[in-house]
């Protein structure tokens, strides 16, 4: 039997289990599968067509579903759950366009092994000097010489001559819980280094990993008797929403099993499950600060606002994004793939909506909203240059880090500063009687970052987080000629940070519902 048969039987199969019965429209699709095998000048393979029928459906819904071929299901997977293949090297093109430069090395990873560490620069692969187009495409270079090695020619920060490192590529799992800082043998320090008595956990995304990572992170806390904590859900995209609900529960009191953490709704509205906290599931009983932002989006909005609507946790920082809609996983019979699909909304325990529809006003409600007093908006551009200068923080080890940090902030406020002269000598030139420029006048001066150009593949819903795009809105334009320093205190550099300190140094009374 040819194989394009195969697959419309499989078609035909799943119409049949989600269509009580075959109507006109499926005949017709199974009909269209045939003359296109029959009549077509130049027919697809049959695996083709059958993926390109998937996904054409899937693009008509919402933009959260959609089709994944068999051939990236593994990468789907490893996604999902902080999975990679490669060397280990967080990396960024270099200012000279012609070397990669190391953000950071994974502990324990191939690259750490060998050596890498940050601000070192990759020069060439196998004795072959890389091209403007290669250091765009590090990444998949790496991958492709898989199962071989690898000779880097590295220039070590702060030196003057190269050396050779040889490395393979080996599977990777990065965590999910980051903390203030990182020791040399991969310990993670989840108190502050400017408050002995602050916690700091940072939640990247919600992977199978995650809850055991955080429940690890706070008896960290508690060993070190900390007093409070700062938990940062800033840039997270989300994951699995039972994950989410698992912290939760580590954080609630729930002694009342009627407790809700999330509730999920059908397309009609009425209540498909309902997530209940269990009784002494709590963990930690420190006083909260929650810090979120216009990419804190999904499982990370169910965390916040559970937090919130049981007076947890203060909330600082910006609007959520607003993705209350959860995506159920289907796995296809035959090796045909898998495809996640929209089928329910979710609703926090106070019953609110979180799901931003495309239409939605500021005023409408949706995603979660800092409490009173605790709203902190910054700069696109500031806003990057915060979470990049919290990354290497969290992540760069060794006995150069505190000396590859200073050269990094100073880079930062160096390059913003030439990039706001420019801004004003292009704005005077263009407007002879303003010192003011367009909110559409951008500039971009520097791409770093740990998912834009990372070699382990990392990827996620907001591509660009760690990438330093200098975006000069209204808010910049009035100060431009304000010579750039970064705010709030050092080593952060972070205002929003400094507002969570402040908050739990007053002492704040956290009452229970």
């Amino acid at each position: 039997m040819p194989r394009l048969n195969y697959y419309i039987i499989i078609i035909s199969l799943l119409l049949y289990f989600f269509c009580s019965s075959i109507t006109i429209r499926d005949r017709i699709l199974i009909n269209t599968f045939h003359l296109i095998e029959q009549h077509s000048l130049s027919p697809p393979a049959s695996r083709q067509l059958f993926e390109g029928a998937m996904s054409g459906m899937f693009k008509t819904l919402d933009k959260y579903s959609y089709y994944t071929p068999a051939s990236g299901k593994k990468d789907y997977n490893d996604h999902l759950d902080n999975n990679y293949e490669g060397v280990g090297l967080v990396t960024t093109p270099a200012k000279d366009k012609k070397s990669i430069e190391t953000i950071y090395p994974l502990i324990d990873s191939p690259a750490f092994r060998a050596g890498l560490r940050s601000g070192d620069r990759i020069l060439a692969i196998n004795g072959v000097d890389l091209t403007e187009g290669q250091i765009e495409n590090f990444s998949s270079m790496i991958r492709n010489l898989n199962n071989t090695d690898i000779v880097l020619t590295v220039l070590p920060f702060g030196k003057t001559d190269t050396s050779q490192i040889t490395i393979r590529t080996a599977p990777l799992n990065m965590d999910s819980v980051e903390g203030d800082s990182i020791d040399i043998d991969g310990t993670r320090n989840f108190i502050l280094e400017s408050d002995n008595t602050i916690g700091y956990i940072r939640i990247t995304s919600f992977s199978r990993r995650t809850a055991d990572e955080f429940s690890d992170a706070l008896r960290q806390l508690y060993k070190k008797q900390a007093q409070n904590l700062i938990l940062d859900l800033r840039g997270n995209p989300g994951g699995y929403v039972k994950v989410s609900v698992e912290i939760a529960m580590m954080l609630l009191d729930l002694t009342d099993s009627s407790k809700i953490i999330v509730s999920t709704k059908s397309r009609n509205g009425t209540i498909k499950t309902k997530y209940y906290g269990t009784e002494k599931s709590q963990i930690c009983s420190l006083p909260i600060v929650v810090l979120i932002d216009n990419n804190t989006a999904s499982a990370s909005e169910i965390l916040a606002a559970a937090l919130q609507d049981y007076k947890r946790a203060v909330i600082v920082g910006t609007r959520s994004f607003g993705k209350g809609v959860v995506q159920e996983i289907y796995d296809l019979p035959a090796n045909s793939g898998t495809y996640q699909l929209t089928g329910v909304s979710y609703w926090r325990p106070s019953n609110k909506n979180i799901n931003r529809t495309e239409n939605a006003n500021y005023s409408d409600e949706w995603g979660v909203i800092p409490d009173v007093g605790c709203k902190m908006e910054l700069q696109k551009w500031r806003s990057r240059a915060i979470d990049s200068i919290r990354s290497r923080r969290a992540n760069v080890v060794g006995e150069n880090r505190e000396l590859y940090l200073e050269s990094y902030i100073a880079t930062i406020e160096q390059e913003v500063e030439e990039s706001r002269n420019e801004l004003k000598k292009l704005n005077k030139d263009n407007n002879p009687d303003k010192n003011t420029t367009s909110p559409s006048d951008n500039k971009t001066i520097e791409k770093s970052g740990d998912n834009n150009t990372t070699e382990i593949n990392k990827t996620s819903n907001n591509e660009n987080e760690n990438n330093i795009e200098i975006d000069f809105d209204e808010d910049d334009n009035k100060d431009i000629d304000i010579p750039f320093k970064l705010q709030g205190n050092p080593p952060y550099f972070d205002p929003q940070l400094d507002k969570a300190i402040d908050i739990l140094k007053q002492g704040i009374q956290f009452n229970k519902p």
